[in-house]
């Protein structure tokens, strides 16, 4: 009876216990998301917009494929596949909408919060439920959770503490548990590291575990590290040998030995400070200067040594416990000052670094002040307000997250030298306030002098502007500070092409596209070049790869068509460009390409419209108004193909045809004066254009002007006779001679030619100045049938 008695309580004391961890579960996820709700509305900031808006791997299975297998094409900073294929699937389901991004970090963190938790009662450490509170509304951690790219930091870390749990339950109920915890561990391991290459710490964690947990079978339990201690070093490795050999972007800080030493101990405090005191919370820190030869920066150092030796004196009366937390927190941050990583081109600290490396530290600074207090209640008090303080806190820096704009005017009000954030700043406000952009770019240029993204940067803005000279001198220099870049290599191509610098331009091109094959920007300009040239077949190979690379992108679809449209497949050019245009209303080759399919098939009205479009865009485009002009004259529109044909021609003189029509125009219009005048030029600068000279000749012809006779009888010897209206021109000069017989000789004869060619308009105007010559009168009106001109 006593004995079912019991057990009844043990149960009844177990489900309260379980309701008390579900409840604490339930605080600690719902604190979180109240806490990082601010960053819920937040859009695309710095890095997320390169590394994954415009990483176009994201974007396609082929892409998903060469994430993993091909690491080394468009290789982003760092390898992280796994990290890459979770904003694949988040891509997948709901595109670019930035609030599922930020939900699934957040929701990260939380799991990650409740992992720190469960890890450290695994460990019997006290206060590990405020520990792992503290982490979850840290200030410093709002960095790794609101910044979109930094999922990389919480997935990775996930994984981490998964593989640290399942690992620590093996190793404490060894014997009880079968070695499927263990290999279970490894597995986690490796999702961590392919997550992120730098949770390979993991293994010197996990020691410091076993030196504290199981010292009495340490070197039984060491031979349990050596699959991580290989993996971590593997990864560490092969993602060191990518970032040297094709990231393109060397990293010199110019720091000798001493100097990083000297930066061990300052950035480890520095990191100590802002976990204890985060007060001054910044997106990106100044940049400090580092010299090893001066005594006073190897302070910090001497401080670091007095601190592990107070933990090493005292900790028969702390426990080992705390002697390892502190040495975690050095190894998991310090080796940073003894690497070179692109981000320590602005600072030589982030708060995202610190994120593993806070578990610890805090879980020390939760514990020291949860053991100071004996009192339950002015423990439960003391706690409180910490996590309600750094709550408050976070939330406040979770909202400056809401956009890049927010983000560098946040930092500039704390550092207004600091060039990175002038850049971004002038970068986030382009479009809206381009002269702030080019006040910002500047400025950047001021502070940081060596910056070749500003100068890459400022001649994007200007090539925007259509100084293409002033482009193509910034990113020239861009190039001498990184001559690799292949973005940098395709706006100075861009710029030169631009200038008229064709040749030049397409070599650059070229050359890219050797050592960066799925480039898309360079693979798309380089087939436009080509199709300038009438190179259709190379265009063509370039728009296939760029069908691989991106089947899905506007411009993809936009190339493609144009190719299609060359080679005469309208039906599927039309496709194409439609659906380029849609995607980019701007998008004016698409667009004139579009009319001119639509002239050609004879669906004028679609062309008219599309060529009003493009005019609308750019009311100088040469061709627009060329074609959109001689669309007007075959219908015609005589005073809308004037107005055209005349801006084409003064545009660009050399558009003959436009310059004809003008001229035709005028004629029709009734300013026979002006249209000689404009005839006449012509002539002189294409003496023997036959299409000319019988413009010519029938004007002087009709105005009764005898020179009209030399000008026909040459436009007929070189016709052959052949053309039917060239033979109503000699006959009309005839007339004007006063040679009626040669007058209707000739008319007959280009009556014949008429009826053999079908050209019936022109037939019925010979019939008339037929009757009229037979009457000794010559014919005095310009209008005659419009389709038979040569």
């Amino acid at each position: 009876m006593f004995a079912t008695s019991n057990t009844k309580e043990c149960a009844l004391l177990k489900h309260v216990e379980n309701r008390k961890l579900l409840l604490q579960a339930m605080c600690l996820l719902g604190l979180t998301v109240l806490i990082y709700s601010p960053a819920l509305q937040g859009g695309f900031v710095f890095d997320d917009i390169g590394h994954l808006r415009d990483d176009r791997r994201i974007r396609t299975f082929a892409g998903l494929i060469k994430i993993w297998l091909y690491p080394q094409q468009d290789y982003q900073h760092q390898w992280y596949p796994l990290t890459s294929t979770t904003f694949w699937l988040m891509h997948r389901l709901w595109g670019f909408h930035t609030l599922g991004f930020h939900l699934v970090n957040v929701c990260f963190h939380a799991c990650n919060a409740l992992l720190l938790w469960r890890l450290l009662k695994q460990l019997n450490v006290p206060g590990s439920y405020w520990a792992a509170m503290i982490f979850a509304v840290h200030p410093v951690n709002v960095q790794s959770v609101a910044w979109i790219i930094e999922l990389k930091n919480v997935q990775s870390c996930f994984f981490y503490l998964l593989s640290a749990v399942t690992f620590v339950h093996f190793i404490l109920h060894r014997g009880k548990v079968n070695w499927g915890w263990y290999v279970l561990s490894i597995l986690l391991f490796a999702c961590a590291l392919l997550s992120k290459a730098a949770t390979s710490s993991l293994p010197l964690g996990l020691l410091l575990i076993l030196i504290w947990k199981r010292r009495e079978h340490i070197w039984r339990d060491l031979l349990l590290l050596i699959p991580f201690i290989v993996m971590g070093t593997f990864f560490a490795g092969y993602v060191k040998h990518l970032e040297e050999n094709f990231s393109g972007e060397g990293v010199e800080l110019g720091l000798h030995a001493m100097d990083r030493f000297a930066l061990f101990g300052q950035t480890l405090w520095f990191y100590a400070t802002q976990l204890v005191l985060p007060i001054d919370i910044q997106f990106i820190y100044p940049k400090w200067t580092v010299d090893g030869t001066q005594i006073m920066q190897w302070l910090p150092n001497i401080g670091l040594v007095l601190v592990v030796m107070l933990f090493v004196k005292l900790r028969k009366k702390w426990n080992v416990g705390p002697l390892v937390g502190l040495l975690y927190f050095f190894l998991a941050i310090g080796p940073l000052a003894f690497v070179s990583v692109a981000y320590m081109r602005f600072s030589y600290v982030a708060n995202h670094w610190v994120y593993w490396a806070s578990l610890s530290f805090l879980t020390l600074m939760a514990t020291a002040v949860y053991q100071m207090f004996t009192s339950r209640k002015l423990q439960l008090a003391v706690m409180l307000i910490i996590v309600l303080v750094f709550g408050a806190r976070s939330w406040f820096h979770a909202s400056i997250y809401k956009n890049q704009t927010i983000v560098w005017r946040h930092v500039l009000q704390a550092c207004p030298t600091l060039a990175i954030a002038h850049l971004n700043l002038a970068n986030s406000i382009r479009g809206d306030d381009d002269d702030g952009s080019f006040r910002h770019y500047q400025t950047a240029l001021v502070y940081n002098p060596h910056s070749f993204n500003t100068r890459f940067s400022l001649g994007t803005l200007y090539l925007q502007h259509d100084d293409a000279m002033l482009c193509r001198f910034y990113t020239t220099q861009a190039l001498i500070y990184y001559p690799q870049n292949p973005f940098f290599r395709y706006q100075n191509a861009r710029a030169k092409i631009t200038l008229g610098q064709v040749k030049d331009g397409q070599a650059i091109l070229e050359k890219t596209l050797k050592r960066f094959p799925d480039q898309f920007e360079s693979v798309v300009l380089l087939a436009h070049t080509y199709l300038i040239e009438n190179r259709v077949n190379e265009a063509a190979v370039l728009a296939q790869r760029a069908v691989k690379i991106d089947p899905d992108d506007k411009q993809t679809h936009g190339i493609l068509g144009m190719v299609q449209a060359r080679r005469g497949q309208f039906d599927q050019a039309k496709t194409n460009l439609l659906t380029a245009v849609m995607a980019n209303p701007d998008f004016v080759d698409g667009l004139l390409t579009l009319a001119v399919i639509n002239h050609q098939q004879g669906h004028l009205g679609a062309a008219r419209m599309y060529y009003q479009r493009v005019l609308a865009i750019d009311p100088d485009s040469v061709a627009a108004n060329e074609k959109l002009g001689l669309l007007f004259w075959e219908q015609g529109d005589w005073a809308n193909a004037l107005i055209h044909c005349s801006k084409a021609y003064a545009l660009e003189p050399s558009r003959r045809l436009a310059h004809r029509r003008a001229a035709d125009s005028l004629a029709q219009l009734g300013k026979l004066d002006e249209a000689l005048a404009e005839f006449e030029r012509l002539h002189e600068q294409s003496p023997s254009s036959p299409q000319i000279l019988n413009e010519l000749a029938w004007l002087y012809a009709i105005r009764g002007d005898e020179r009209c006779l030399p000008l026909a009888q040459q436009v007929a010897k070189i016709t052959h006779q052949q053309v039917a209206v060239v033979l109503d021109t000699l006959a009309a000069s005839f007339a004007t001679t006063g040679d009626f017989k040669q007058a209707l000789h000739w008319t007959q004869q280009a009556m014949s030619l008429a009826k053999a060619n079908d050209e019936t308009q022109l037939l019925a105007g010979l019939q008339e100045r037929l009757d009229r010559y037979a009457q000794n009168q010559r014919w005095e009106h310009y209008a005659r049938s419009i389709q038979s001109n040569p």
